[in-house]
């Protein structure tokens, strides 16, 4: 459980760029799988973001995993429609599930799902411009290992 905020601007805002820019990429490793947030401060209109998170990892058995990730996103000031009207802070939720599959030490199987639900004011920030939508995106990667090059010391 934890969350992230990163700072933003307000709509008439001073010569000043209080846009917080996470280093090296790693906005990706808690605002889900689905990398709607991950380039900033272009992705939030310079708004900056609030991201909730509760991730729930649960070990079947030796070989079986399954990984569960809710994400709440808020932008940290209030956006304006073309009217100039105020809208909520709330932009969505994004579920993430996956599965991860390891039969030998060798061979790796994780199966991922994830699906975001956004609120009519996300599309103010040109993300998804059908909030009607519910995006989805899922993913497989089989891993394998040889060993080829493995010491073995006994």
């Amino acid at each position: 459980m934890g969350f992230e905020l990163l700072s933003g601007e307000r709509e008439n805002a001073p010569d000043k760029d209080y846009s917080f820019v996470p280093l090296y990429g790693v906005a990706w490793k808690f605002m889900g799988n689905m990398n709607l947030y991950a380039r900033f401060p272009t992705d939030v209109g310079r708004h900056g973001l609030f991201n909730p998170y509760l991730f729930l990892i649960r070990r079947i058995n030796s070989k079986l995993s399954l990984r569960l990730d809710g994400h709440l996103f808020y932008s940290q000031h209030a956006l304006t429609d073309s009217n100039g009207g105020k809208q909520p802070k709330f932009l969505g939720v994004e579920m993430d599930g996956s599965l991860n599959y390891k039969p030998t030490r060798q061979l790796d199987i994780h199966y991922g799902l994830s699906f975001y639900f956004p609120q009519d004011n996300t599309s103010l920030l040109g993300k998804i411009p059908n909030t009607a939508a519910t995006p989805v995106w899922s993913y497989l990667m089989i891993s394998y290992q040889p060993g080829l090059f493995e010491k073995r010391w006994r």
